[in-house]
């Protein structure tokens, strides 16, 4: 499936799709397939994690603190720069192996952001 570099983080970062793997009664074929979902995602993460590292370097000046960078101030062109890279990072679309997850439409324990966030990668069950 393609998903934008934009889902893959906020997929990561959120926690949903690994909340996902705690609800109970999943059945085992896609609970493996959500595992190998995951495996794949954290595979991407680390490339954009150090892509988007790259960017923050390219536009940003190194800070006080060892591995800590500031980026230009917001009414400069080099911040406009940066926004455009990271906006362009991320709306870049990845593939990630198998196909959207089937979960119940009924399931229990999820925000309505956390199911934003998990729109990519899920389908809901009639």
């Amino acid at each position: 499936m393609k998903v934008t570099i934009g889902h893959v983080l906020l997929a990561q970062e959120s926690g949903a799709l690994t909340k996902l793997t705690k609800v109970e009664g999943l059945p085992i074929a896609k609970a493996l397939q959500l595992a190998k979902m995951l495996n794949a995602i954290q595979t991407e993460y680390q490339i954009v994690y150090a892509l988007r590292g790259t960017i923050i370097e390219k536009f940003g000046t190194k800070g006080d603190v060892e591995g800590q960078w500031k980026l230009p101030g917001c009414d400069t062109e080099e911040f406009k720069q940066y926004l455009e890279a990271i906006a362009e990072l991320h709306s870049q679309e990845v593939e990630i192996p198998g196909e959207p997850i089937s979960v119940p439409a009924d399931l229990k324990g999820f925000t309505p952001s956390e199911a934003i966030f998990l729109d990519s990668f899920v389908t809901l069950e009639e």
